[in-house]
């Protein structure tokens, strides 16, 4: 019996996957935190207070002895205690105080209850001789960080500026420091306050209160090669940090799933729910024919976000408009994705954080299937009376439970998986060094049988040094290995497998499942065959920058790119069993005369290999001047990038393997002769493509009022000939800041009111590739020549000689608001883009032995809005926050270069769809024969799109006939033909896309959630695994039983005439069904141990545990097949793959 799924049963796997060392592990730490929570000692208990000046370390001890009851343990001859000392602190715990008092000093203390042991650290031998000490002056500061209304400021940072010394403030906002002297100043700051700098003055006692800023203003923005204040964007970008997103909190296996409903015009959505898969992103919707794929700029080059560990991120901009994208020219007319990878540090020291995972995940949803009665009884009325299938001595047999029921889908998919990930980075660095260096492990099991996992390695070091006062060096060096190892055995042919035949027989052999596809796809994922992909990429980045003047920056930056590639595919044979349903001894009985035999052939294993090997050089360079005084900011950007490439595939595969314990293509008796037209190998080699780009940009403001930013850039290209090589994308944009003209200064609530414009073009030629070039393909079947086949070179696909860039041409109006010191914040925008040269095929006539010729052809506009919304704010000691996005697009093709047809013309949506438009089903012979054309009398003829009867659809017969001459069409022609179809949806991309992030902050606790979702959306069941019921012979799903009949008039489908492919036309409006839903993405529940605590663990500075549930299902929908087990954001009929619910448990810790 299978254990039910996402319910607290399947939890009580998450720990007896773990191995004994894991389990102590964590048993050990919960031991200890318990202990350190267990209560205060005396130690603890137990205040000092002391005011001594010019007084030895003795004198010190001596003066604690004396008011306390500790007593200290030392040997003189280690130690010196001669050292003059001045403290003054005020009823701090003696921890604390020894801190102080020893601080730079190389005597290591222990307190134990009552009694204080002090000894001379390892680095120091034991002397007799006198020692000379230089003075070290300590200065104790204590005090309370407090807003403007009294409330306690928990994690605010004090740092002693021109330092790394610092602390924060504990849940109470408390904090005490050792300064080197009374004169020492303060730096205090909190997330959402302006920073405050505070002169000690011989205080030791301070009550420090912040104001409030007006959060996020000034918040640095990563835009196109440089950063910006956000205040002072002008263009469209949006930016999410990390830290909002909560990366390193969730149990996320890529960026691109930490970013779904995260950022606003960021449509994105799961297709799979394997090992390792990703959601498919795009911006702002359609906008062109051709491929849509964004742009993806990684620490400065274009990067796969495949090999980023979503941990090592810092911030992502997502680039919107054409303003923003004009520095990308050719690759970013569908929009820029920059991706921020953590930095390293100067004047720190060295800071190593860990932070772990185990999870458990489990199926969200699998479609319902039928059981063996349900099947044979809906086929008896799918073959009609009289003829059906299943007789009443196999009825008999399913309403005894004779059958299995096997439901292939559950025997597939494992009840759980198991996830765990580490993560380890160590960051720091002197005044003019800083190096960072992290590494990430994630290991994902997938639910699938047989092998399913997906693992990958990433290791990230960084380090800069400032050569001298004007140059600066660095290396940006990223390692990593991804391997995913999968069975193809997921898919509708395999779940729908018949419930009449187990998985095996009582005598413990494969069973055939009855219908096609993988015979026996338990037994596959079992014989151990697989398709492990091995990929190792290394990413190199260099640099140098160099200021020779003041306010000038030159830098020069090399990428260094490698990746290889290999993949094995192995297919092993199994033997099995075929029963015959009607005959119940053939399940039992080995020497049934109605059981068939099946033993795999050696012929038929397989294995290829593939190995692909990807080289990429890029250099950028450029020149920054800015500017910047009270009244005027001035930038200017200047830069120059190169690129070129290599790509090299190589595929070998043969057949016959005798043995399957040792898997070696040498071993194959037979060359594959699928691959390389019967060789058993075949080669390519390209990707040697250069591009040469010019660059820059020019921003001005006046008083952040007045703003003005203009960029171009000059894209050249060896896609393209001389005629078309180079094109420029220029861009402009200007803003106004209302709330800093002078006639609004007295609207105070108002921080920021920020109106804004661009217009540019930007473009893509992602769709041309060699297109411009005639290339040659070897022919190696020839020609017979002297007796013998000789190769020959054929022409391959043709080349057109004035291609040319398909370019966007983009209008963005935008408005940025902020009121209440940032509690509130929002952001709209408004769109319109052209898209000319579109590039396409054009057919030519078949005399001329052309086929299809590219060519620059096409037209279309897309536009749409935006509008994002931030509310912060803490009453008491609650921190909480509310997020929202949504967004909509649309688009229509405005020319078709005299290319016309049906469902492509102008002023249609790229994503339109054509079909029949339905009134229901006839519910009875008396409506089918009054269903009359426009004579009043002739029946309309459905006999084209699968006939007319009752439970049958019933089709409108469109006006195809102009009985006036007028122009207008206004009378049907009494045949639903093709002339009949129309356009039954306008624009069915997915829109009115959202996302939800709610948070809740109660000192040490956290918990938050985060929503996404589609409130424009439908489904379109016209494909035949959605509404087929008898596919392949095989298995029906659940919700194809809603069929018509008398008492269901309003079924989701016809009523089945037949047992095999249905015979009605399926492209209907009646198949366009409702699917918007809203989905809980995430839950994660956190807690922050508290600085009381840590002060007991001296060498931790940050422990946090976490529980976290990604993707937790969906809590609204409109579907009507979500009740059957589909889920609306993986489609219907194709099961692909189950999207897993992860239910995670997390460490987070720092040293």
């Amino acid at each position: 019996m299978k254990k039910p799924r996402n319910t607290p049963e399947g939890w009580k796997y998450l720990f007896p996957q773990l191995n004994l060392k894991m389990k102590l592990s964590l048993l050990f730490l919960f031991t200890t935190i318990l202990q350190l929570q267990a209560g205060l000692g005396y130690a603890q208990k137990t205040k000092i207070t002391l005011n001594m000046s010019k007084a030895s370390v003795l004198e010190v001890i001596n003066e604690i002895e004396s008011i306390s009851e500790f007593k200290f343990f030392y040997s003189k001859g280690e130690l010196n205690l001669n050292r003059e000392v001045d403290i003054q602190v005020k009823q701090q715990p003696l921890g604390k105080v020894l801190k102080s008092l020893f601080f730079n000093s190389k005597v290591d203390y222990k307190i134990i209850d009552r009694q204080v042991v002090l000894k001379a650290s390892k680095a120091i031998q034991p002397t007799t001789q006198s020692v000379v000490t230089p003075k070290v002056v300590q200065f104790q500061v204590s005090g309370t960080i407090i807003d403007t209304e009294g409330m306690p400021l928990p994690g605010a940072s004090i740092v002693e500026k021109g330092t790394s010394n610092g602390t924060q403030t504990d849940f109470d906002g408390n904090f005490d420091l050792a300064v080197k002297d009374q004169n020492a100043v303060l730096v205090v700051s909190y997330l959402g306050f302006s920073t405050k700098e505070v002169s000690l003055a011989g205080q030791s006692q301070l009550n420090i209160t912040l104001e409030e800023s007006a959060a996020g203003l000034d918040e640095v923005v990563v835009v196109g090669f440089g950063t910006q204040k956000s205040s002072k964007v002008i263009s469209a970008v949006a930016q999410v940090t990390n830290e909002q997103l909560n990366i390193e909190e969730r149990p996320v296996t890529s960026v691109q799933g930490a970013l779904l409903g995260a950022v606003p015009g960021l449509k994105g959505s799961f297709g799979s729910g394997s090992p390792g898969a990703t959601p498919n992103l795009s911006i702002r919707g359609t906008s062109t024919l051709n491929n849509a794929s964004l742009l993806v700029i990684i620490d400065g080059f274009e990067g796969s976000l495949t090999d980023i560990n979503p941990q090592s991120i810092e911030s992502v901009s997502v680039l919107k408009d054409a303003a923003a994208v004009a520095v990308y020219g050719a690759r970013g007319a569908n929009g820029v994705l920059l991706v921020t990878t953590k930095n390293t540090s100067r004047n720190e020291k060295v800071s190593v954080a860990y932070n772990m995972s185990n999870s458990i995940q489990t199926p969200s949803r699998l479609p319902g299937l039928l059981n063996s009665m349900e099947l044979m009884e809906f086929s008896n009325v799918a073959a009609g009376e009289g003829n059906e299938i299943f007789g009443e001595d196999v009825l008999q047999l399913a309403r005894e439970n004779f059958y299995p029921d096997t439901n292939w889908a559950d025997a597939l998919y494992k009840d759980l998986a198991v996830q765990q990930s580490h993560n380890l980075s160590i960051v720091g660095g002197s005044e003019k060094t800083g190096y960072l260096i992290g590494a990430g492990y994630l290991d994902q099991e997938g639910l699938s049988l047989g092998s399913d996992e997906f693992k990958r390695l990433n290791l990230r070091i960084k380090v800069d040094t400032d050569v001298t006062d004007w140059l600066t060096t660095g290396i940006n060096a990223l390692i990593s290995n991804r391997k995913t190892t999968s069975v193809p055995i997921a898919g509708s042919a395999n779940v729908r497998g018949l419930p009449f035949y187990p998985v095996t027989s009582v005598d413990g052999l494969w069973v055939d499942k009855g219908n096609p596809g993988e015979v026996n796809p338990v037994a596959q994922a079992a014989s151990g065959s697989f398709n492990e992909v091995d990929k190792d990429a290394i990413n190199l980045q260099l640099y140098a920058k160099i200021k020779p003047f003041k306010n000038l920056v030159f830098e020069e930056r090399v990428s260094i790119i490698k990746e290889n590639q290999n993949t094995r595919n192995w297919t092993n044979v199994y033997d099995y069993v075929t029963f015959d349903f009607t005959d119940p001894d053939s399940y039992t009985n080995p020497d049934s005369a109605n059981r068939t035999y099946v033993y795999g052939s050696p012929e038929a294993r397989s294995l290829t290999l593939t190995s692909e090997g990807n080289y990429n050089f890029r250099t950028l360079s450029t020149l920054n001047y800015n500017l910047d005084s009270d009244v005027h900011s001035l930038g200017v950007l200047l830069g120059f990038q190169s690129e070129t490439g290599e790509y090299e595939m190589f595929r070998a595969g043969r057949t016959g393997f005798l043995l399957d314990n040792v898997i070696d293509l040498s071993l194959g008796e037979i060359a594959d002769p699928t691959i390389g037209g019967g060789l058993g190998t075949t080669s390519s080699r390209g990707g040697n493509e250069t591009t040469l780009s010019y660059f820059g940009r020019v921003t001005y403001d006046y008083k952040s009022r007045y703003l003005m930013e203009a960029s171009f850039r000059v894209d050249g290209s060896s896609f393209f000939l001389d005629n078309n090589r180079y094109g420029f994308f220029p861009a402009v944009s200007v803003g106004w800041n209302v709330a800093k003209e002078p006639f609004f200064s007295n609207v105070e609530f108002v921080d920021q009111f920020k109106l804004r414009a661009s217009y540019g073009v930007s473009g893509d030629d992602s769709g041309v590739g060699a297109s411009s070039i005639q290339l040659v393909n070897l022919n190696v079947s020839g020609y017979p020549i002297g007796g013998e086949i000789a190769p020959s070179l054929v022409l391959g696909s043709t080349s057109s000689q004035d291609l040319k860039w398909e370019t966007a041409t983009t209008l963005n109006l935008g408005l940025d608001a902020s009121i209440w010191k940032g509690k509130l914040q929002f952001s709209a925008e408004y769109f319109n883009s052209n898209r000319e040269d579109i590039l396409d095929f054009v057919v030519t006539p078949t005399e001329f032995g052309f086929g299809s010729v590219p060519a620059n052809l096409y037209s279309a506009r897309s536009w749409g809005w935006e509008f994002s919304a931030t509310h912060k704010n803490k009453i008491g000691d609650v921190n909480y926050w509310v997020s929202a996005n949504i967004s909509d697009y649309d688009n229509e093709i405005t020319d078709v270069a005299g290319n016309e047809t049906i469902d492509f013309a102008v002023g249609q949506s790229i994503s339109d769809r054509l079909g029949y438009v339905t009134d229901g089903f006839f519910d009875s012979q008396d409506e089918i024969d009054g269903y009359v054309g426009a004579d009043g009398t002739t029946v309309i003829d459905q006999s084209n799109v699968g006939g007319a009867y009752v439970g049958g659809f019933k089709y409108i017969d469109q006006p195809t006939i102009d009985t006036d001459g007028d122009g207008v069409m206004d009378t049907g022609d009494g045949a639903i033909t093709a002339d009949d179809r129309v356009i039954i949806d306008k624009n069915s991309a997915v829109n009115l896309n959202f996302g939800l992030n709610l948070g809740l902050q109660y000192k040490g606790l956290t918990l938050s959630a985060r929503f996404y979702g589609a409130l424009d959306n439908n489904q379109w069941w016209s494909g035949a695994d959605a509404h087929e019921p008898f596919l392949g012979s095989g298995n029906a799903y659940s919700f194809q039983l809603d069929y018509w009949s008398p008492d269901n008039p309003n079924a989701l489908f016809p009523t089945p005439q037949g047992t095999g492919i249905q015979g009605y036309t399926s492209g209907v409006t009646h198949f366009i069904q409702d699917n918007e839903y809203i989905k809980l993405q995430n839950v994660t529940l956190s807690y922050d141990f508290g600085k009381k605590l840590l002060d007991r663990i001296s060498f931790v500075d940050k422990l946090n545990l976490v529980l976290s549930l990604e993707n937790v299902g969906t809590i609204w929908t409109n579907s009507p097949a979500y009740d059957y087990g589909w889920d609306p954001e993986l489609g219907v009929g194709l099961l692909d793959y189950p999207l897993p619910m992860t239910t995670s448990l997390g460490l987070n810790v720092r040293f």
